[in-house]
């Protein structure tokens, strides 16, 4: 998922929605560098079937992609904000849905002490709700102020 900035450039300029630039180019670079060094330390420690999950992971990258390409006229037919929070409640209802029918997701939370739940509270609002926050409400634009009519 480090690399979804690269492949949703990629993506875009593939069906023409944008344009390479030196320093979009330089950007996406820099976003994904410092990821790229820090997988490669910890390469050779590598469990010999990773490549499978790895395989998953690019899958999953191409899709985010594509939805981000693809959604954007969707995206600017409403509100910013309106169509996160409609595809994150449905994401969510998703995965709970799946998390109760393969029968673990209460027997898991049941065992969870302070710290979990500290965590999975840090992860949902600062790692999902906050950041998407904060990037749908960066991609809707600056605010225009009504001209003031003679």
């Amino acid at each position: 998922m480090s690399c979804l900035p690269l492949t949703t450039m990629v993506v875009a300029v593939a069906f023409r929605k944008e344009i390479f630039t030196p320093r979009k180019i330089l950007g996406v670079l820099v976003a994904i560098g410092g990821v790229a060094a820090a997988l490669w330390a910890g390469l050779a420690d590598a469990p010999p079937d990773a490549w499978r999950g790895d395989l998953v992971m690019a899958g999953a990258t191409v899709c985010m992609a594509l939805y981000n390409v693809w959604s954007r006229p969707l995206m600017q037919r409403s509100s910013m904000l309106g169509f996160l929070a409609l595809g994150m409640g449905f994401g969510a209802a998703a995965s709970l849905s799946f998390a109760l029918g393969s029968g673990g997701l209460l027997y898991t939370i049941a065992l969870f002490d302070a710290k979990q739940w500290a965590a999975a509270v840090c992860i949902g609002v600062f790692g999902g709700a906050l950041a998407f926050y904060l990037w749908s409400t960066r991609w809707s634009g600056p605010r225009r102020r009504a001209s003031p009519t003679p």
